[in-house]
Protein backbone atom coordinates (compact mmCIF):
# COMPACT_ATOMS: atom_id res chain seq x y z
CA UNK A 1 0.00 0.00 0.00
CA UNK A 2 1.46 2.97 -1.33
CA UNK A 3 1.24 6.21 1.35
CA UNK A 4 4.29 8.68 0.95
CA UNK A 5 6.37 8.86 -2.61
CA UNK A 6 9.14 11.05 -2.90
CA UNK A 7 9.61 11.93 -6.80
CA UNK A 8 13.15 12.75 -7.57
CA UNK A 9 14.90 15.73 -8.50
CA UNK A 10 15.60 14.64 -12.30
CA UNK A 11 11.68 14.15 -12.63
CA UNK A 12 10.46 17.31 -14.48
CA UNK A 13 6.37 16.09 -15.58
CA UNK A 14 4.27 14.04 -13.22
CA UNK A 15 2.71 12.34 -16.36
CA UNK A 16 -0.71 11.65 -17.30
CA UNK A 17 -2.25 9.09 -14.76
CA UNK A 18 0.68 8.81 -12.88
CA UNK A 19 -0.71 8.18 -8.99
CA UNK A 20 -4.54 7.86 -10.47
CA UNK A 21 -6.71 5.96 -7.75
CA UNK A 22 -3.68 5.64 -5.77
CA UNK A 23 -6.11 5.76 -2.40
CA UNK A 24 -3.78 5.68 0.33
CA UNK A 25 -1.67 7.92 -1.10
CA UNK A 26 -1.29 10.31 1.56
CA UNK A 27 1.62 12.12 1.52
CA UNK A 28 3.43 13.70 -1.73
CA UNK A 29 6.97 15.99 -1.69
CA UNK A 30 7.56 17.34 -5.24
CA UNK A 31 10.97 18.87 -6.08
CA UNK A 32 11.81 22.29 -7.41
CA UNK A 33 12.61 20.54 -11.19
CA UNK A 34 8.69 19.71 -11.27
CA UNK A 35 7.26 21.87 -13.80
CA UNK A 36 3.74 20.22 -14.79
CA UNK A 37 1.38 17.69 -13.64
CA UNK A 38 -0.30 15.81 -16.51
CA UNK A 39 -4.09 14.77 -16.49
CA UNK A 40 -5.38 13.04 -13.98
CA UNK A 41 -2.02 12.92 -12.39
CA UNK A 42 -3.47 12.24 -9.00
CA UNK A 43 -6.91 11.70 -9.84
CA UNK A 44 -8.78 9.87 -6.59
CA UNK A 45 -6.18 10.27 -4.35
CA UNK A 46 -8.72 10.16 -1.84
CA UNK A 47 -6.31 9.78 1.15
CA UNK A 48 -4.05 12.93 0.38
CA UNK A 49 -5.07 15.99 2.53
CA UNK A 50 -2.02 18.42 1.55
CA UNK A 51 0.54 19.10 -1.12
CA UNK A 52 3.05 21.30 -1.77
CA UNK A 53 3.36 22.72 -4.65
CA UNK A 54 6.74 23.89 -5.96
CA UNK A 55 7.13 27.52 -7.45
CA UNK A 56 8.91 25.78 -11.00
CA UNK A 57 5.28 24.42 -11.60
CA UNK A 58 3.35 26.24 -14.68
CA UNK A 59 0.90 24.35 -15.37
CA UNK A 60 -1.96 20.89 -13.99
CA UNK A 61 -3.35 18.90 -16.41
CA UNK A 62 -7.39 18.48 -16.63
CA UNK A 63 -8.92 16.36 -14.03
CA UNK A 64 -5.08 16.27 -11.99
CA UNK A 65 -6.28 16.37 -8.49
CA UNK A 66 -10.31 15.42 -8.94
CA UNK A 67 -12.08 13.50 -6.86
CA UNK A 68 -8.96 13.96 -4.00
CA UNK A 69 -11.73 13.99 -1.23
CA UNK A 70 -9.75 14.60 1.40
CA UNK A 71 -7.54 17.32 0.13
CA UNK A 72 -7.63 20.58 3.16
CA UNK A 73 -4.97 22.64 1.67
CA UNK A 74 -3.18 23.54 -1.74
CA UNK A 75 -1.23 26.49 -2.53
CA UNK A 76 -1.19 27.40 -6.31
CA UNK A 77 2.15 29.65 -7.22
CA UNK A 78 2.08 32.62 -9.17
CA UNK A 79 4.22 30.03 -11.82
CA UNK A 80 1.08 28.22 -12.92
CA UNK A 81 -0.15 29.91 -16.04
CA UNK A 82 -2.56 27.12 -16.81
CA UNK A 83 -4.97 25.12 -14.74
CA UNK A 84 -6.72 22.48 -16.69
CA UNK A 85 -10.96 21.73 -16.69
CA UNK A 86 -12.29 20.11 -13.79
CA UNK A 87 -8.44 19.92 -11.91
CA UNK A 88 -10.07 20.08 -8.97
CA UNK A 89 -12.98 18.67 -9.15
CA UNK A 90 -15.01 16.74 -6.08
CA UNK A 91 -12.26 18.06 -3.89
CA UNK A 92 -14.95 18.04 -0.99
CA UNK A 93 -12.74 18.92 2.61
Amino acid sequence: MLTKITIPSYVTTIGDYAFSYCNSLAQVEIPPSVTSFGDYAFYFCSSLAQIEIPPSVTSFGNHAFAYCKSLEQIEIPSSVASIGSHAFFYCES
